[in-house]
């Protein structure tokens, strides 16, 4: 019997003769079994054959024998697809590609595998290179638009898929992905008459009517995809998935009433359909009505415990409600559902940074990092957690990344600055450059020109004033608010607190009580504050924030209020040349120093520009007696942020303690007293400057009783520069415990200079590094231990009589410099009012 050649058996499969195939294979394998290319025409036919498992044994049999068999690497790699083993199919077609780079079959069965395995980047090289000896392969043009797709390369996916379509006029798939493409490159009208023209061929199919109508809407454009709801829901009245779908989109415009409607049909047609109870809840989140709204998230996740979006939602709601504990739990849970999902990795960073649990924070960062790599957002909630553990540098080499991608990225550049005021390299006037930088680029635009004011002109009328804040609440802005909020005349001033952030606690309660009116805003666009400001007629406009968490300088930008002012949140200029006046004292900014640091003229304080309210937690603690007395060395403390720590200032530290070898310096971490990452790096800072390591004692973030109740084991606090502490400094005095600080010349490093002057402790205030050294070394010694404790002693009466506790003071200070203000308005609406208009 004469054994068929390959050439015969090619035949054979070339036309279609599979079976034929296989009995000559075999007949030559019964007659010599190591005949290799037998073997693998055998393992071909079966694969054509639909016999996968018996190909794939006999094709490893065969690169058992000739690893680098390439035809059998490409045909046992088809094996495999056929199988779902993609990471096996992906290795075989490596290693054929390595044995023939350019080979048309095995770059094009790469690219397939790596499309199917989602990995777009890497599938590219391989089709293009299969498209370049093949420029007809449509199914290559078909992946790497996919491809293309996936990389927002949509220009170039479009070219591919219409190569495609013109080979395949009819397939409505390819037209959808050309209109898909289309509406992302923001050419609308061609892609209006593509979904027309697939509406043609198929009016009322479902699939087809489906899928327009999801593409619009992931695309955002949610106009056209209403157009395709509409049509299948008119078609489909009672399909669940297109009432949810047909919801979202109203919902993405803001049509909240109409969203409400689709997602009630789609509960009543499936009860037990979980989508339409969490989109319910978020109607009813959006309306304010907490109630209703927890109760949908709770019905949809008694349907499907496992509901990420609900569980998500449902976490939002409970942070807002200062239920950390519970929103913390459910948002484990939805990682745990979705874990690809980015958005509850956000949430549960954001709680984690707050109650200083630094370590996790990291964990769950680096989780998130994986998944939504290089994105803005993810980096600049990395900035924010560095920014937190008191890292600036790296913080600022974060925000850094975001601008070399994007250079107009307000919200980096408004870290930019945050992080600048650390610099002790960086002069006064460099920061203040930059921060009219940061106006002339991202706000200045958006100033409102010519507008007309609707506000009396009457200079000895009722003021309206407002406050805007993301910190009315358990922060350091209300320690100086509240007492202003609580002494201020209701017959001079009409009180109007505009919070930012939805977060409320009790002392939220307590300054409630004491505005006049109290709105919040955190989820209003600044063109509806815009409007609600004007309604509510504001004479005078006041940021708490500056450039921190939670503000609303862009609307500040856009000139809200006849005059807008700057106060607590941070003692420097915004940079925004709409903003009037900073808030402050002579103290921070002396005469003659600073005026041209600021965008804002500098309204100046007689009394002080800080009043201060120590907690309810301090209010009965006692200062107790000077520690060195029993102790017989003198115990330092910084409670400031580690981020104001910077090596200057541990390098001048450094010098200090060593003048002082039995002197100990107990140093605030910022995270609990066992994150381990903040704790090394406090100490290797430390040790990098030279200080004397056996003299640092690290502690953490403490309950508020148990940090006042810390001081009566500190004689004297350091403040750090440039940027000086403000609360932390007001804590410290209440406490008996004066604060030793160096004088600078941008106010960011005179709030020590203002305190310890307001209570009397000049003699704490140095102006030169050398001083400050010299005045600590002064007090350790027997004498000096003497001389702390009267300070000690008398330090509270002090601070209660002094400018710095006298909230009547304060408050009418700082009511006459407004009424100042508005009289110096008042006089410019008269002049351009008389001024004649030239025809």
């Amino acid at each position: 019997m004469t054994l068929a050649s390959d050439q015969a058996i090619e035949a054979c499969l070339e036309q279609g003769e599979h079976d034929q195939a296989l009995a000559l294979a075999e007949a030559r394998l019964l007659a010599q079994q190591q005949d290799v290319p037998a073997a693998f025409y055998a393992g071909v036919s079966l694969f054509l054959l639909e016999r996968t498992e018996e190909s794939g044994r006999v094709l490893d049999w065969v690169l058992d024998a000739q690893p680098d068999h390439l035809r059998a690497l490409n045909a046992r790699a088809q094996v495999c697809l056929q199988q779902h083993d993609l990471d096996r199919a992906k290795q075989l077609l490596e290693h054929a590609v390595a044995l023939a780079p350019d080979d048309l079959r095995t770059n094009f069965n790469l690219g397939q595998v790596l499309v199917l395995k989602g990995d777009s980047e890497d599938a590219v090289p391989p089709l293009e290179k299969a498209l370049a000896q093949s420029p007809d392969l449509i199914p290559a043009h078909l992946y790497l638009a996919d491809c293309k797709y996936e990389l927002h390369e949509y220009e170039s996916a479009l070219q591919h898929y219409r190569v495609a379509g013109e080979a395949t006029p009819d397939s409505l798939d390819i037209k959808n992905n050309i209109a898909a493409c289309l509406i992302r490159l923001g050419n609308l009208a061609e892609a209006k008459n593509t979904l027309d023209l697939i509406l043609e061929q198929a009016p009322k199919d479902r699939g087809v009517l489906y899928n327009l109508a999801a593409t619009c809407q992931l695309a955002g454009m949610h106009g056209m995809a209403i157009e395709y709801f509409r049509k299948l829901y008119a078609y489909f009245p009672n399909d669940v998935e297109v009432a949810v779908n047909f919801g979202l989109s109203y919902e993405r415009l803001g049509w909240m009433d109409q969203a409400a409607v689709y997602y009630m049909r789609a509960a009543q047609l499936a009860p037990d359909s979980a989508d339409p109870h969490c989109y319910l809840g978020g109607v009813y989140e959006f309306r304010k009505q907490d109630e209703k709204a927890q109760q949908e998230y709770e019905r949809c996740l008694e349907i499907k415990p496992d509901h990420s979006e609900a569980l998500a939602r449902l976490a939002n709601l409970k942070s807002r409600q200062n239920l950390g504990e519970e929103a913390e739990a459910l948002l484990r849970k939805a990682i745990e559902a979705k874990p690809d999902w980015g958005s509850p990795y956000l949430q549960l960073i954001n709680i984690l940074q707050e109650r200083q649990s630094f370590d996790e924070a990291l964990v769950f960062m680096e989780k998130l990092e994986d998944i939504a790599e290089g994105a803005h957002e993810t980096l600049l909630t990395r900035a924010s957690l560095l920014l937190k553990m008191g890292q600036i540098a790296k913080a600022m080499a974060v925000y850094r990344t975001v601008l070399e991608e994007q250079p107009r990225h307000p919200d980096a550049a408004s870290g930019m600055l945050f992080c600048m005021n650390y610099d002790p390299e960086l002069s006064p006037e460099r920061l203040a450059d930059a921060y009219k930088d940061w106006d002339r680029l991202f706000a200045r635009h958006l100033l409102r020109k010519d507008v007309v004011w609707p506000n009396e002109v009457l200079p000895d009328r009722r003021l309206k004033v407002g406050f805007v804040s993301g910190d009315l609440r358990g922060h350091s802005v209300a320690f100086f608010l509240e007492p202003i909020l609580q002494q201020h005349d209701k017959d001079k001033l009409d009180i109007y607190c505009y919070s930012t952030h939805a977060y409320t606690d009790t002392v939220t309660l307590r300054l409630m009580k004491y505005s006049d009116h109290w709105r919040f805003i955190h989820d209003l666009s600044d063109e509806a504050v815009l409007e609600l400001l004007r309604l509510d007629e504001i004479d005078i406009l006041i940021d708490l924030s500056n450039h921190t968490a939670h503000h609303r300088l862009y609307l500040f930008a856009r000139k809200a209020a006849p005059i807008q002012m700057t106060w607590i949140g941070m003692p420097t200029t915004t940079g925004i040349a709409a903003i009037d006046y900073r808030i402050t004292d002579a103290r921070m900014d002396p005469v003659g120093m600073t005026e041209s640091l600021h965008a804002e003229k500098l309204l100046r304080l007689p009394s002080s520009g800080w009043c201060y309210r120590p907690a309810d937690e301090a209010q009965g603690l006692e200062v107790g007696e000077l520690p060195a007395l029993r102790n017989g060395h003198l115990s330092f403390a910084s409670f400031n942020a580690f981020g104001k720590i910077n090596n200057e200032v541990i390098t001048l530290w450094a010098t200090l303690f060593k003048r002082m070898p039995t002197a100990v310096l107990h140093m605030f971490t910022g995270g609990k007293d066992d994150e381990s990452n903040l704790n090394d790096t406090v100490n290797e800072t430390f040790e990098a400057c030279g200080f004397p390591m056996a003299q640092l004692r690290l502690f953490g973030r403490k309950p508020l009783d148990q940090f006042y109740a810390f001081h009566q084991q500190i004689d004297i606090a350091l403040d750090p520069f440039p940027y000086n502490g403000g609360t932390t400094t007001a804590h410290d005095l209440w406490m008996g415990v004066p604060v030793l600080t160096l004088a600078g010349r941008k106010p960011i490093q005179r709030m020590g200079v203002s305190m310890n002057t307001s209570v009397g402790l000049e003699q704490f205030i140095a102006q030169t590094q050398e001083e400050y050294v010299d005045i600590a070394v002064s007090f350790d010694n027997p004498a000096g231990y003497q001389r702390l404790a009267g300070i000690r002693g008398a330090l509270r009466q002090n601070m209660q009589d002094s400018p710095l506790m006298n909230a009547e003071q304060v408050t009418r200070d700082l009511e006459d410099g407004l009424r100042t203000a508005w009289l110096a308005w008042c006089e410019t609406q008269k002049e351009q009012a008389s001024t004649p208009v030239l025809a």
